[in-house]
């Protein structure tokens, strides 16, 4: 899955009226102004991603509290 190489963070910056993304790596972090591979990346890791709901109950199951 996309993302998941590097932390990252989408940073939208009022005064600017723009995003940034905010990335970090194994030898340092850095500011990136071109963030449409980070954007693509969150938006498939939000679409892909279950529900509040159902993440309780992954993690309560994993747990034994089912």
């Amino acid at each position: 899955m996309a993302g998941l190489s590097c932390p990252f963070t989408l940073l939208w910056i009022e005064k600017a009226r723009t995003t940034i993304a905010y990335v970090e790596t194994i030898t340092g972090a850095d500011y990136i102004k071109s963030v449409g591979a980070y954007t693509l990346a969150f938006d498939q890791a939000e679409n892909d991603s279950v529900s509040p709901d159902d993440s309780r109950k992954l993690i309560e199951n994993y747990l034994g509290k089912d």
